[in-house]
């Protein structure tokens, strides 16, 4: 049944608990209807041109007071094309922005690492200075202007094209879902807003000071130590590193640390030999843990014993041990470089990082050169023991 009555939004609520309501027409705006869904809780706003009822959007995910403010614009649009005429679900890039976020920290693909880079670059960075904005008026000069260049003045190119980056994945999602009607940045890139090209980083750690890191590693607390030396000859991520399970590890002869895939960076299930002065190493450490009663499912506990250590108490450390001069990545990347020094076929030493290589590479890896990997674990253990002799000793401080 087709209801006529002034449209307000206790209104439409009261029509829609009346089953026998299929649909509500506004006599303010005869043009302008609202028929709602089975559900009775949304429903589908519709306007009258060219002889036709056309689709603007939705409620209650655009209200009443949208619509109607939307209606003069329809028009224009409806004169021209019936394409393209619906109404944005959201009306400033903080409601788009908010919605991304909430989205993002649901999303079981993604780590709690980038969930929390996404939220606090959002927060911090990006809806301070862009969040008021509405969507229909975000332009190149706009994004210029409020955004890009007064973040350029105080952040690295490499952070700017991060929250770049952030920002378009955002606009892209809600366009692919159709909660806004164009996205005013598909045309735009980064390189617009002038020379915004992302260097490689320098390496920070080299090889030829793992000697004097070594040694005093072997001073550092047992954790910092652990985290260390594991990325230093594995060549594993943090967030892998960190998260190590005590089950995911075969402390024998032929020892072997089988990584998840839901802690690569990858998805990709991985496999990394344990060379022997390793293996002695983990045995110490798990047998200290359990003396002083701090043994734990994972490898490295948080403080309190709850959970994995956290990515910030990781960064922490490697802040603490290196007095900032190198981070986890640049430790992962010098076992990299250590892997070139030594001759480490160059698939081997990707495989070794589970850097994806494509299928064919992968197929060849799997079946043909697992045992190189541990030919070359076993090599790089033995050459960070002369560099240092002691890296592997127990007991620790």
């Amino acid at each position: 049944m087709l209801v006529r009555l002034p449209l307000n939004e206790s209104a439409i609520k009261a029509q829609a608990r009346i089953a026998d309501t299929s649909e509500v027409r506004c006599t303010r705006h005869p043009h302008l209807k609202l028929r709602f869904h089975k559900s009775r809780t949304s429903g589908t706003w519709l306007v009258w041109s060219n002889a036709q009822w056309n689709v603007i959007g939705h409620w209650p995910q655009i209200s009443l007071q949208r619509i109607v403010q939307g209606l003069p614009d329809i028009a224009l649009r409806l004169a021209v094309s019936s394409n393209d005429i619906a109404i944005n679900q959201f009306e400033t890039v903080a409601d788009l922005l908010t919605w991304y976020v909430t989205r993002c920290q649901a999303d079981g693909h993604l780590s709690q690492t980038r969930k929390s880079t996404i939220e606090s670059s959002v927060r911090l960075h990006i809806c301070p200075k862009l969040g008021f904005t509405r969507i229909d008026m975000l332009t190149k000069s706009i994004l210029d202007k409020k955004l890009i260049w007064p973040l350029q003045q105080t952040l690295s190119m490499g952070t700017v094209i991060k929250y770049f980056n952030i920002l378009k994945a955002a606009f892209s999602q809600a366009h692919k879902l159709e909660y806004i009607n164009i996205n005013p940045l598909s045309n735009i890139a980064i390189k617009d807003f002038g020379r915004f090209k992302q260097l490689p980083r320098a390496a920070r750690l080299q090889p030829v000071m793992l000697p004097e890191i070594l040694a005093s590693l072997t001073k550092a607390p047992v954790p910092t130590r652990v985290l260390m030396l594991m990325q230093l000859v594995f060549g594993t991520r943090v967030g892998e590193t960190r998260q190590a399970k005590w089950r995911d590890l075969t402390l024998t002869d032929d020892g072997v640390w089988h990584i998840p895939a839901n802690h690569t960076k990858t998805g990709q299930s991985h496999q990394l030999p344990i060379p022997a002065p390793m293996v002695a190493f983990l045995q110490h450490y798990q047998h200290w843990l359990n003396e002083r009663g701090e043994l734990s499912v994972y490898l490295l506990p948080s403080a309190n014993g709850s959970g994995p250590m956290t990515h910030d108490d990781a960064s922490y450390r490697y802040k603490v041990f290196s007095e900032g001069m190198f981070s986890s990545h640049d430790v992962r990347k010098c076992a990299r470089s250590c892997w070139a020094e030594q001759g480490v076929d160059f698939l081997v030493a990707e495989r070794l990082l589970n850097h994806s290589l494509g299928k064919v590479a992968e197929t060849y890896i799997d079946t043909q050169v697992r045992q190189w990997q541990r030919q070359a674990i076993v090599n790089h253990a033995k050459w960070l023991v002369a560099c240092h002799a002691h890296c592997f000793a127990w007991p620790c401080n």
